[in-house]
């Protein structure tokens, strides 16, 4: 199934249920903030409200997407 499954670590409680993409899930990353979910998988990439487990953004490509992450821009200033 294309879904991800948010857990509480703390009490191993099921938190959100998110149907992400219609095939296989291939990767997902948490932002650094922990308020971003991005999943990679058939032709899209996602990204994911946790709170909401409502989608922010779609990006789309013909092939397969086999993995996904975030990148923390640093400002000196």
């Amino acid at each position: 199934s294309g879904a991800i499954y948010i857990w509480n670590v703390s009490d191993g409680a099921l938190l959100r249920k998110i149907e992400a993409h219609a095939g296989v899930v291939r990767e997902v990353a948490c932002s650094p903030d922990g308020t971003i979910l991005a999943s990679a998988g058939e032709q899209s990439a996602r990204l994911w409200d946790v709170a909401t487990g409502e989608v922010q953004g779609v990006l789309r490509h013909n092939g397969d997407l086999r993995a996904i992450a975030f990148s923390i821009a640093f400002d000196p200033d």
